[in-house]
C-alpha cells in the first residue's frame, strides 16, 4: 500500500509538511505475513545506479509523530523522510529505501524485531540463524514489487525480479544492530535462497553504532564470525564520533569498536574506519550530524 507523505492523517491536527520527493509504502510484508515494515523511498527508481537500504536510530520517525512528542520534536530535522532525501543526495544516482522500525516504544526507542530478537526498548539478542538476510531480501523485493506496480505496464511483475544495480546497507546508531545481525547470519545464509541478494550487496556502513542496553555486544567481536565476514566480498565502512566512543557509562562501546576493526584488518578484510568531531565534546547533535558528514567513498 503506497501513500504520499502529505496524505497521511496526522495526530491531533499536527500538519505534515508536503514532501514530493518521498513516498511511504505501508506495512510491506517481509518473509511472512506476520512480519511487515513501513518503507520510505526516495529517488528515481527507473534510472538509479545504486540502491541504499537504511536502518535508523532511536527517535527517528515520521515528522508528524516526532512533532507530537516533547522529547523528540527538537530533532525533527532528522525525521525519516528528511533522512531519505539526505541519503539520496549523498549517494549520487541512488534510490533509497528507509526501513521504519516495527515499533517506536514511548516514541523514542526503535525496535527492529523483524530482523533481530529484541526487547521492548530495542536492545538486541544476537545469535546465529535468525534469518536476517532473508527478511531484508523479502522486504526489499516486496517494496520493489509495490514500486513497479505503480509503473504503467508493470502490473503483476514478479517480486523476485533481479535488479541489476549494487546495493549498500546503512545502519545509524540503533540501526546498526540490524547490520550486526546480518554479520551473524552471513555464513549460514550464503547457502540459502538469500545468497543472490547477498551477492548484490556491495558495502555495509556502520554509523556510530550503539544502543541503550547495559549489556555488551554493541559491536561484533566474535573472531570466527568476523573472519568469515573478512573473507567475503563485502566492503565494511565504519564511521564513529565521540558520542559513542567517549561514553563514560558504556566504555565497552569503544573497546568493542576497536576489536571489530582490528579483527577485520587482521583477517585482511576490506574495512576502513574514520573518526569524526575528534576533540569536540560528545553530544547527540554531533551524533546526528554524522548523517550529513560521513564519507560515502571512504572505501
Amino acid at each position: 500500500m503506497a501513500e504520499k507523505a502529505d496524505e497521511e492523517k496526522t495526530t491531533d491536527d499536527i500538519c505534515v509538511e508536503k514532501n514530493e520527493d518521498c513516498r511511504r509504502f505501508l506495512r510491506v510484508h517481509g518473509s511472512n505475513a506476520e512480519k511487515h515494515s513501513d518503507v520510505i523511498v526516495c529517488g528515481d527508481f527507473m534510472t538509479a545506479k545504486k540502491h541504499v537500504i537504511y536502518f535508523g536510530g532511536d527517535i527517528q520517525d515520521y515528522s508528524e509523530k516526532m512533532l507530537f512528542h516533547a522529547q523528540t520534536k527538537k530533532y525533527n530535522q532528522w525525521n525519516l523522510e528528511n533522512t531519505a532525501i539526505l541519503l539520496q543526495k549523498k549517494f549520487p544516482d541512488s534510490f533509497v529505501f528507509v526501513v521504519k522500525p516495527s515499533k517506536l516504544n514511548y516514541g523514542i526507542f526503535s525496535v527492529f524485531s523483524n530482523f533481530v530478537i529484541s526487547n521492548d526498548v530495542g536492545v538486541p539478542d544476537h545469535s546465529v540463524g535468525q534469518g536476517s538476510w532473508h527478511e531484508v531480501e523479502r522486504l526489499y523485493h516486496n517494496t520493489i514489487r509495490e514500486i513497479l506496480s505503480l509503473q504503467d505496464g508493470n502490473k503483476g511483475m514478479n517480486a523476485d525480479c533481479d535488479v541489476p544495480v549494487p546495493v549498500c546497507i546503512v545502519g545509524f546508531s540503533k540501526g546498526c544492530i540490524v547490520l550486526n545481525q546480518l554479520v551473524h547470519d552471513l555464513e549460514p545464509e550464503m547457502e540459502s535462497e538469500a545468497r543472490n541478494f547477498i551477492s548484490s550487496v556491495e558495502t555495509l556502513y556502520w554509523l556510530d553504532g550503539g544502543h541503550s542496553g547495559s549489556c555488551k555486544k554493541t559491536w561484533v567481536t566474535n573472531s570466527k564470525i568476523l573472519e568469515y565476514l573478512a573473507q567475503s566480498s563485502l566492503k565494511i565502512s565504519v564511521h564513529v564520533t565521540p558520542y559513542q566512543l567517549e561514553d563514560a557509562t558504556r566504555e565497552w562501546i569503544a573497546e568493542e569498536e576497536k576489536l571489530f576493526v582490528e579483527n577485520l584488518q587482521q583477517y585482511n578484510g576490506k574495512v576502513k574506519e574514520k573518526v569524526y568531531f575528534s576533540g569536540v565534546p560528545r553530544s547527540i547533535d554531533k551524533h546526528f550530524e554524522l548523517l550529513v558528514d560521513f564519507d560515502v567513498d571512504l572505501i
